[in-house]
């Protein structure tokens, strides 16, 4: 038996699991999806806008989930389109990375997940290394601009051009939000 062969912790885990899916099979009452976690700002902050990492797959879907708009033009993101072939022209640093290494920012820092969302390559081109208080004049305003801020968890603050603040304030927004979608992970 393959189990003979693995650790006894390693066994009584995978013994455990077993007995989960079983009772999550026949509709008991089960502890299969109990998964603890904590989740912080630091999240977002830490973690690196990478297409291949679980974090960055996450955090695409948390944002796909709250109807983003795209920055330029207000339209609804083709979902389906970016989330079935989605590459990196997909999506954008809210705070441009030429910009912020002209500031002295680091890689590290601007490739936080609280920088990026949605965005198509043709505005992003557009924005280019423009800080925001710039690029804001090329967005929609009222209530256009209002869903589009929102509905990419930013505040009308991020035009302010202050990096580090923008970074601690979406974090906060994306926290509360993704801390929501793990209390009620059918959110509408």
């Amino acid at each position: 038996m393959f189990y003979q062969s693995v650790g006894s912790q390693t066994k009584r885990t995978a013994i455990a699991d077993i007995n989960e899916v079983e009772k999550l099979k026949s509709g008991e009452a089960n502890t299969f999806g109990d998964i603890p976690h904590d989740l912080d700002e630091d999240f977002f902050k830490s973690n690196y806008f990478r297409l291949t990492s679980a974090n960055a797959k996450t955090f695409i879907l948390m944002l796909a989930n709250n109807n983003p708009k795209t920055f330029l033009s207000g339209s609804s993101i083709d979902l389906d389109r970016v989330l079935q072939k989605y590459n990196r022209a997909e999506f954008h640093h809210i705070y441009p990375k030429a910009y912020l290494r002209d500031e002295g920012i680091s890689d590290d820092l601007i490739n936080c997940l609280a920088n990026f969302c949605f965005i198509n390559a043709s505005e992003n081109k557009k924005i280019g290394r423009k800080k925001p208080s710039e690029y804001i004049a090329l967005m929609p305003e009222n209530n256009v601009l209002e869903e589009i801020l929102t509905n990419a968890f930013c505040s009308k603050e991020t035009f302010n051009d202050d990096f580090l603040l923008f970074r601690d304030n979406r974090s906060s927004l994306l926290t509360t939000y993704a801390k929501k979608l793990m209390q009620d992970p059918v959110l509408s």
